[in-house]
């Protein structure tokens, strides 16, 4: 059976907000425009979370709904809780997870070492706020 989209966009809207936009619109058109697409007939076959998700009560099922996570990777995207919970519940569901570097000048992603998830497990990257989502959704 086929999920709902093809493709869920995950990204930090003030890094990355432009990019994920011109992204989805042109990988929707591709998707729709080529017929032996298996999702080809679906109006939207890109979601993008800032656009269309208004509830984040349906973040977690609205991943699941979805073929594959595409993140596009920023600086601080691996600071942001909602971003976070969105690759967890990938990882949980064994979707592909494609990881997609943008790059800018003075605004490259650095892939983290060992010690950045020991000090995100620690509490030491997110503030209270967003531990306590990361806490709320049991990550």
């Amino acid at each position: 059976q086929r999920c709902h989209w093809f493709i869920f966009l995950s990204h930090f809207k003030m890094e990355a907000g432009t990019e994920a936009t011109l992204l989805a619109e042109t990988l929707g058109r591709i998707i729709r425009e080529d017929a032996s697409h298996p999702y080809c007939d679906v109006a939207t076959p890109v979601f993008i979370d800032s656009e269309t998700l208004f509830d984040l009560k349906r973040l977690r099922p609205t991943v699941r709904k979805s073929d594959n996570l595409v993140v596009l990777l920023t600086p601080q995207v691996l600071t942001r809780p909602w971003c976070l919970v969105e690759i967890v519940e990938a990882m949980l569901n064994d979707q592909s997870v494609v990881p997609v570097e943008v790059q800018r000048p003075g605004a490259a992603f650095k892939y983290p070492q060992e010690s950045f998830y020991d000090d995100l497990r620690a509490g030491r990257v997110l503030d209270d706020q967003g531990m306590a989502i990361l806490l709320q959704e049991k990550i």
